[in-house]
């Protein structure tokens, strides 16, 4: 603990680093051992540290992992000027909201923390980005793996399908023209989002 504080890593990132330590070893999440994130940040980290050259048992794949988190803090700002460029259509205005984003001490201190947070930020703008541009069954695999990444995001997966269907719903009402295409209709369909994060939980199952 005293060499984490020295060095500036959290103590949080510890039992993190331990889970995917031991998903390298061949143990197996739930059955050998436990974690209340969900089943893809284990199975994520540990990919990440199978991906890094040199001994991984040493305070130096903290770091590594470290850096990523950070990379995907500036992936999440640029995705969030996406997202909000695709809703508003205003340039200035979401320049500065990316901005104010990065520039907020909360996203800086979470910028240096190992956590899944920053990776299911990531997933869900681009389940934002995807749903704005009728991509629906693509923004629902994303909304799985938000939901993957972190059992948390059930209070905002819920809230989407619900609010997703009932928009579907009010698009029949309006009697569009069929599309042609069989992927078009399906995209357009009322279960196309369910069916596309139904795949996520169907691939963590097996």
């Amino acid at each position: 603990t005293r060499l984490l504080t020295v060095t500036g890593v959290q103590t949080c990132a510890l039992p993190i680093f331990h889970m995917a330590w031991n998903i390298l070893n061949g143990k197996v999440l739930y059955t050998d051992f436990f974690d209340t994130h969900g089943p893809l940040s284990v199975w994520l980290f540990s990919f990440l540290l199978k991906m890094k050259s040199g001994d991984v048992a040493s305070i130096a794949s903290l770091f590594y992992l470290r850096k990523i988190c950070l990379m995907f803090v500036y992936l999440s700002t640029i995705l969030l000027f996406c997202s909000l460029q695709l809703w508003t259509k205003n340039l200035y205005l979401n320049i500065v909201s990316a901005a104010l984003f990065i520039g907020q001490l909360t996203i800086q201190v979470t910028a240096f923390r190992i956590r899944p947070d920053i990776f299911m930020l990531n997933t869900a703008l681009l389940f934002f980005i995807l749903w704005m541009k009728n991509r629906r069954f693509w923004a629902g695999i994303f909304l799985g793996l938000s939901l993957g990444l972190n059992p948390k995001f059930i209070f905002f997966n819920l809230p989407i399908l619900i609010t997703d269907f009932f928009l579907q719903n009010n698009d029949d009402k309006k009697n569009f023209p069929p599309s042609p295409s069989r992927w078009k209709r399906f995209q357009n369909s009322k279960l196309a989002l369910l069916a596309g994060e139904m795949l996520i939980f169907i691939g963590i199952s097996f």
